[in-house]
């Protein structure tokens, strides 16, 4: 809690933010508000031939790859920019840069393949969107 306050303002990505749905529907008298950035769990696919633990199998692996370096293609990098920004001005081609330069370590397309292949996260046999039903901040 902020300065002597009960509640707090929860922020979650990626798989923090399934977490943090999970806390925000859980405890609801400790959360003031909750953003989440990039949920990442909403958007398991569950597909076909392998669970999603890794390391993954030949063709998942590929496919993982082949996207994910498309994802993070200079030019892909732009347009995701370009989208969510109102002014081209407001960042340039050094945040590009410092947007790529974070995908260049080992295991990312991996980790991608992960997620495309494993199925929706679930608590208690709830689904994202159940437990997102019941945040109340």
């Amino acid at each position: 809690p902020i300065h002597g306050s009960k509640r707090v303002h929860v922020v979650g990505n990626s798989v923090g933010g399934y977490l943090s749905v999970i806390l925000s529907s859980r405890r609801p008298d400790l959360v003031a508000s909750l953003c989440l950035l990039n949920a990442t769990p909403v958007w398991g696919l569950n597909l076909p031939g392998w669970s999603g633990h890794l390391p993954p199998p030949f063709l998942p692996r590929k496919i993982g790859r082949y996207l994910f370096d498309r994802i993070r293609d200079y030019n892909t990098i732009q347009k995701y920019l370009e989208a969510a920004y109102v002014s081209c001005e407001a960042f340039g081609d050094d945040l590009v840069q410092q947007i790529r330069d974070c995908t260049e370590g080992k295991g990312g397309h991996a980790a991608f393949a992960s997620i495309l292949w494993s199925p929706p996260a679930q608590y208690k046999s709830m689904k994202f969107y159940d437990l997102l039903r019941f945040v109340q901040c």
